[in-house]
């Protein structure tokens, strides 16, 4: 036998009315059997499991809503089902991993970082660390510039033995630190990327411009040799350490750690420009005009004949035990230079007659990169 609709509603909202509630929801329920799609009904009859205190029988109904209406792509109305399921029940994890996902479907960022952290929170207090972490690399997802969030999700992937997920977000978060001109959280950030790995490019080249920023430069050039003692010939780790020595003025031995790059990679050759550019700044003529006649035999040149790599890590390293900014380095020959110069034009020409005689040649003698010093 058919239901009749029309009537039974009649009679339920009759029942309404005279405060029967459980006999309204038992029509209610007839109405929705005979017609599952009548949203409308069945969101009715959830409202009356509320009044009647049976809350989960009322979630199931606006869940069933909030689902059809997400399926058919009326998110904002699924939204302010969710929205009412969640007042019933504020734990309801499930509930608000779906409102999460909606929110960011729909732009809103500021409400599905709570949501998500909400799911991530209460998985973290049931014990269910890969649950957790997921909803936290979700919040890192939707906001790059959350950089609590990322140092969060680097201390549980460590916890978790995932040292590759740990060492990314330490590294993001060191990155975004950095660009908000933090230096001692980035610094942090990184040194924790690089006790996961510590032959961590990024970590390295982060935590060497940081250090010679704060003027701790020793502390950089022993943490990238020691990297370099352990990657014999890595030409990355070698680049960094040369740029160090550049950005803390300490000009010869860049010099010498660019020349030994150069020895292990020739495409390279631009690092020696720019030291020799950076004579130039400082008004060390010979040196510049010394580094570009070095920088045109690169090519096709056979400088010398043992194992570049074992040049290179003693040439690098070698420079840790005579540490001297570029004030000192230069100083010496900056100042014979200016003492030649002003000599008399007599002693000048002698000067020069007794250089030649002592080289054979009136040519300045080659210079050496830092593995044959």
């Amino acid at each position: 036998m058919s239901l009749n609709k029309s009537k039974s509603l009649r009679t339920a909202e009759k029942y309404v009315l005279q405060g029967k509630i459980p006999a309204a929801i038992d029509e209610y329920r007839k109405v929705v059997s005979a017609d599952p799609s009548d949203l409308t009904t069945i969101n009715t009859l959830g409202d009356l499991y509320v009044r009647a205190g049976r809350i989960q029988d009322a979630i199931s109904n606006f869940s069933r809503i909030a689902d059809s209406y997400r399926e058919g792509g009326f998110t904002l109305k699924a939204i302010a089902m969710l929205k009412k399921i969640s007042k019933l029940d504020p734990t309801n994890v499930e509930t608000a991993m779906k409102l999460a996902n909606l929110y960011s479907q729909q732009g809103l960022l500021v409400e599905a970082r709570q949501q998500y952290l909400q799911v991530a929170d209460a998985y973290a207090r049931a014990g269910q660390t890969r649950k957790a972490l997921e909803a936290y690399q979700k919040i890192a997802d939707l906001d790059p510039s959350n950089t609590s969030v990322r140092m969060k999700l680097g201390e549980i992937y460590s916890r978790e033995a995932m040292t590759e997920q740990a060492h990314e977000a330490f590294i993001m978060a060191g990155a975004e630190f950095l660009r908000k001109g933090d230096g001692e959280q980035a610094l942090n950030a990184n040194l924790k990327a690089i006790t996961i790995n510590p032959d961590s490019r990024q970590a390295l080249t982060a935590i060497a411009t940081i250090y010679t920023q704060q003027g701790q430069t020793d502390r950089a050039i022993n943490l990238l040799c020691e990297a370099f003692e352990r990657n014999p010939g890595d030409v990355e780790l070698l680049t960094i350490l040369g740029r160090t020595y550049l950005s803390a003025g300490m000009m010869d031995e860049a010099e010498r750690t660019f020349l030994s790059l150069v020895e292990l990679d020739k495409n390279r050759y631009h690092y020696l420009l720019e030291v020799g550019r950076r004579f130039l700044q400082i008004g060390d003529l010979d040196r510049a005009a010394a580094g570009q006649q070095e920088d045109s035999r690169v090519p096709g040149a056979r400088r010398r004949r043992c194992n570049p790599r074992v040049a290179a890590r003693s040439a690098a390293c070698r420079a840790r035990s005579s540490i001297r900014p570029v004030g000192q380095s230069g100083a010496r020959r900056s100042g014979k230079r200016r003492e030649r110069l002003e000599r008399p034009p007599t002693e000048q020409a002698a000067a020069a007659r007794s250089a030649t005689a002592r080289t054979g040649r009136g040519v300045r003698p080659r210079r050496q990169p830092l593995h044959a010093l």
